[in-house]
């Protein structure tokens, strides 16, 4: 699964972002960036669903956890209380 930041065609500042169920891994990649960015999670600790909201990435597992990923800051994962 992933997800697109916004339309390369129309912007060549954008986000990528892939997700890995069996592997447990977020994979980020900027179009401003030469490398991606993966953030493993524990085993027990699935991975649902990502998706760009207003240029910022979320994430949410396998518990209802919602994470936030804020685009101007590499790997900066925190919790948002549910």
């Amino acid at each position: 699964m992933f997800s697109l930041s916004d339309n390369p065609a129309k912007t060549s500042d954008y986000m990528l972002a892939m997700i890995s169920s069996a592997f447990n891994r977020i994979g980020v990649w900027c179009s401003r960036e030469t490398e991606w960015v993966v953030r493993v999670f524990p085993e027990d600790e699935r991975i649902m669903d990502i998706n760009f909201y207003k240029g910022e990435l979320y994430h949410v597992n396998v518990y209802g956890r919602l994470t936030h990923f804020a685009s101007g800051k590499r790997m900066s994962f925190a919790w948002i209380g549910l």
